[in-house]
């Protein structure tokens, strides 16, 4: 008999590739975060806006049941189910809720058993105020995954991982539960990501994940968990951090490669392209920091030319309106 006819594709699930920045700023709620942002969301092509749902500092930003989060009394509300509908509609925008998933200093704290452990100081591991949780851990698996469904149910369209792996350290005392293999480091990864996925969009929301932007060269994970393969599998976007500033002297061929941004960016992007990345998941993020406004917009250009949506990243949360393509009023 004839072969099966492959499978169809997956289906591309918005009608508009994403243009979305990512406000970072503490705020008291989302009437600070339209102050910002009122300008680049009214008067560009901006359509998708990435605030935060839990913070690097272990915060959880709205009100929440869960016992592990009232244990740590971790919560500071700043929005609430009508408000972020309101804000939602009033913008027309595609909301991404960001979760930092393993670097978690209230959790670390309140558990050490889940923590990343220094066996020279015989205490948790932490590098430059930051602690890691043991990513192999499934109290703090189930955790994220709560929080995250939770904000589905608020009108959160998609979440967004972010430090989703092991630290970024080659210091030899740090002890995990498994062994820090790649192979270990791999399967704790992304048997996170596969419990997650179905879980986040049975609710109606889609997952993606910050990743290092070095994982679309290299195929091996760095130490840290990240793999573009296994990852882009257990995902619906992935958004390999690009940020030419973070490129060292000689990457793609660019001695100076953050005042190169085109070059070194589209060689990046091409290298993810090349190892068979679907584009409508390839979704990077963007330097909106160190650079000049047109800088920025070639940032922006190397995405758009490989017909790729973006997200873009200014630690102030500060964007000009020259970053952007202008939208007739």
């Amino acid at each position: 008999p004839p072969p099966p006819p492959p499978p169809p594709p997956p289906p591309i699930f918005f009608f508009n590739p994403h243009a979305a920045i990512r406000d970072a700023q503490e705020s008291r709620g989302l009437g600070d975060v339209y102050k910002r942002q009122d300008s680049v969301l009214k008067n560009t092509n901006v359509n998708a806006l990435v605030i935060d749902i839990k913070t690097d500092n272990g915060h959880v930003l709205f009100e929440t049941d869960n016992p592990l989060a009232i244990e740590m009394n971790n919560v500071r509300s700043k929005y609430n189910k009508a408000s972020l509908e309101e804000f939602k509609n009033d913008k027309n925008l595609y909301l991404i809720g960001r979760v930092v998933v393993f670097q978690d200093p209230l959790f670390a704290k309140k558990y050490p058993e889940e923590a990343v452990f220094d066996t020279a100081k015989n205490t948790i591991y932490s590098q430059d105020g930051q602690y890691f949780i043991d990513p192999s851990s499934k109290k703090a698996q189930n955790y994220i995954i709560d929080i995250s469904k939770e904000a589905c149910e608020l009108g959160f369209d998609e979440i967004q991982f972010d430090y989703i792996r092991y630290p970024d350290s080659s210091y030899q005392y740090m002890k995990f539960k498994d062994e820090s293999t790649f192979e270990n480091r791999i399967k704790n990864i992304n048997s996170f990501l596969s419990l997650a996925k179905p879980e986040i969009n049975s609710l109606g929301c889609l997952l993606s994940a910050d990743v290092f932007g070095f994982i679309l060269t290299n195929k091996f994970d760095g130490g840290i968990g990240q793999n573009l393969e296994t990852m882009i599998e257990n995902l619906d976007f992935i958004s390999p951090m690009v940020y030419p500033s973070h490129y060292t002297s000689g990457s793609f061929g660019f001695l100076n490669p953050n005042r190169n941004p085109y070059g070194v960016i589209s060689a990046a992007l091409q290298d993810a392209l090349d190892r068979d990345v679907q584009p409508y998941k390839l979704r990077p993020f963007l330097q909106g920091f160190w650079h000049t406004d047109f800088e920025v917009r070639e940032n922006i250009r190397a995405a758009e030319d490989k017909d790729l949506g973006w997200l873009i990243w200014n630690v102030s949360s500060s964007y000009n309106l020259e970053y952007f393509s202008k939208i007739d009023s």
